[in-house]
């Protein structure tokens, strides 16, 4: 029996999934120097080629505009990043959550007790320091105020958690938005005495791995079960050791975990 060319290729596709790009995308948020960024995530794109049997090449975004812009347009294929960008790519460009880091992202605005502040909406044009948008924290924060003419002075900060809180403790703000973690495990009980907290946010996923759906899921479903395995992850230290210190390997992601997630960076004046 004559079997069709075309009928015999595809067969082998659905047995023997492969990809048509010749060299796939990985990126993530330029929050390091290139060199950096290099060390950290080129090993993970090394670790990617041999999963997928294609090349994947790390490729580090010069900046946020350039970032947001190449994510926006579907240039990256694989990426790295918060749940509220992994929530966008899931909406708009059909990307698909791999795996994620361990635990969850979540966000406390802390005040002086002598501040004279009780709730939220008493930061209306009072100082509040902060990470640069679009950090978590910050975008969490400014969702909560609807009317772009009543909100808080924002004071952009930097240098970390750290440098947050060294602002408010100094007086350069009156409220400040910083991880629940940095502020219950790192800042010290006698420090924790002189603040009161304001606000909490919603527990949110940790940073998470997505990728394209030009990804076949028989090949999406490979990565998933070598990262969540500790060998399978070891490519990944240097990014546990940078933003998950007690991880050794990444947990599988849920879609239901980033439900409206996106709409953190959707239909706000400073957003999307």
């Amino acid at each position: 029996m004559k079997i069709n060319n075309g009928f015999a290729l595809s067969l082998v596709l659905l047995i023997f999934p492969v990809l048509v790009n010749a060299e796939l995308i990985f990126s993530a948020p330029p929050r390091e120097k290139p060199d950096v960024g290099e060390k950290l995530y080129g090993p993970i794109a090394e670790s990617l080629s041999v999963m997928l049997g294609e090349k994947v090449v790390y490729k580090h975004p010069r900046d946020w505009l350039t970032y947001s812009m190449k994510m926006r347009r579907g240039d990256f294929d694989i990426i790295f990043d918060g749940p509220q960008f992994s929530a966008w790519r899931m909406q708009h460009i059909q990307h698909v959550p791999l795996v994620r880091l361990e635990g969850h992202l979540g966000f406390f605005i802390v005040a002086k007790k002598d501040a004279g502040l009780n709730g939220i909406q008493d930061l209306v044009a009072r100082k509040i320091c902060g990470l640069a948008s679009p950090n978590l924290a910050t975008i969490a924060m400014l969702r909560e105020f609807k009317n772009p003419v009543r909100q808080p002075i924002f004071v952009e900060t930097k240098g970390g958690m750290k440098g947050i809180f060294n602002n408010i403790k100094s007086g350069k703000c009156d409220a400040a938005v910083m991880r629940d973690g940095f502020y219950k495990n790192i800042l010290t009980e006698e420090q924790r005495a002189q603040f009161t907290i304001i606000w909490k946010s919603k527990r949110m996923p940790n940073q998470t791995i997505t990728a394209s759906k030009k990804i076949p899921q028989q090949l999406r479903e490979q990565v998933i079960a070598t990262l969540t395995s500790q060998k399978g992850s070891a490519s990944a230290d240097g990014l546990f050791k940078r933003f998950s210190k007690n991880s050794k390997q990444f947990i599988a992601s849920e879609n239901k975990d980033y439900e409206n997630l996106n709409m953190l960076l959707e239909g706000v004046v400073w957003g999307w």
